[in-house]
């Protein structure tokens, strides 16, 4: 792969493949994709190889043709090359993740800014964002929400019955979300997606760039504030004041139904964790990995926990076992 790397490299930035190099770069928690390093004389450049799943076909033209679309507003890498198929290369953007961080109100305020720079930009090429068109989708839809293969283990346990029922519920709740906001017609705006603090960089002299724009198209915008409120990355982390700064600095899409749209996004999201979390505590389970399993920095059972008591609008978790 680093052969291949360097050679596409090489071609696009028309130099000898002898003064390429390239570094695998140490993956954070929960990265997908693969990112290696890539250096040449006067160079640094970022090569993002895709891990595709379902649906996720066109992430690496979807990337890029994103990054050249957004790319004179300076927030996010500059794109140089895209094989079509599985990698991307684009400059590196120096900064400091922002990942597990309480982020201060003016931080929020800040972000806000970026995001409605974002959502300016006219990006009808663009089409529905990755998860946008999943929500739309009937079918789709109803995968994302299929906590079944977990409800059928935990119902058949005494001790995890009670937690297969409530997320069976749960999944019912968030399709009732769904099913509510058919009821709105938003104005949909550009967003990155996949907001989360881990694709946010506090770059050099205070700017904001946004990375990961694999899943970015056009959607209605309370989405990316939802996303943000109930990502593991950092729900736990944000104060009202912090998510009050944002939503202020947001309130240019609001057209007077922005709150509701986004309580409703809210519990349809995190309807759509517990399929994927309780999968991978299968795995944990099958693999004898299941003892210290933390989900960004939290006990598997206290996040999950949190995330019931946000659908429920109640805290009366504290007992729920989800594994023996």
């Amino acid at each position: 792969m680093q052969d291949y790397i360097a050679a596409s490299a090489a071609a696009a930035l028309n130099i000898p493949i002898s003064q390429i190099e390239t570094r695998l770069r140490q993956p954070r928690g929960y990265q997908t994709h693969t990112l290696f390093d890539v250096t040449a004389p006067g160079r640094h450049l970022i090569a993002k190889r895709y891990t595709l799943q379902d649906g996720q076909d066109d992430a690496p033209q979807r990337e890029f043709a994103a990054l050249k679309l957004v790319a004179g507003l300076d927030l996010a890498p500059r794109p140089v090359w895209c094989d079509g198929r599985s990698l991307v290369l684009y400059e590196f953007l120096p900064g400091q993740v922002w990942d597990r961080r309480a982020a201060t109100p003016a931080e929020m305020s800040a972000l806000a800014e970026v995001w409605l720079r974002v959502g300016r930009v006219g990006a009808a090429q663009m089409g529905p964002s990755t998860l946008f068109a999943r929500l739309q989708n009937p079918s789709a839809r109803a995968k994302l929400l299929d906590v079944e293969p977990y409800a059928a283990w935990a119902s058949q346990r005494a001790r995890t019955r009670r937690a297969a029922e409530l997320c069976r519920t749960a999944a019912h709740r968030a399709g009732e979300a769904l099913r509510k906001l058919e009821r709105y017609a938003p104005v949909l705006r550009f967003c990155k997606c996949d907001p989360r603090f881990g694709n946010v960089l506090a770059r050099p002299h205070g700017r904001i760039g946004l990375t990961d724009w694999e899943d970015c198209g056009l959607q209605d915008p309370a989405i990316e504030i939802a996303d943000l409120f109930t990502a593991p990355n950092q729900e736990d982390l944000l104060s009202p004041e912090a998510k009050a700064a944002l939503l202020n600095g947001l309130r240019e899409w609001d057209d007077g139904t922005l709150a509701q749209r986004v309580a409703l996004y809210e519990i349809a999201l995190l309807g759509t964790w517990f399929p994927v979390l309780t999968r991978v505590g299968l795995r944990h389970l099958a693999n004898g990995a299941l003892a210290g399993w933390e989900i960004n920095e939290m006990p598997y059972a206290a996040r999950l926990r949190r995330m019931l008591a946000r659908i429920f609008a109640s805290d009366a978790f504290a007992d729920v076992e989800f594994f023996e």
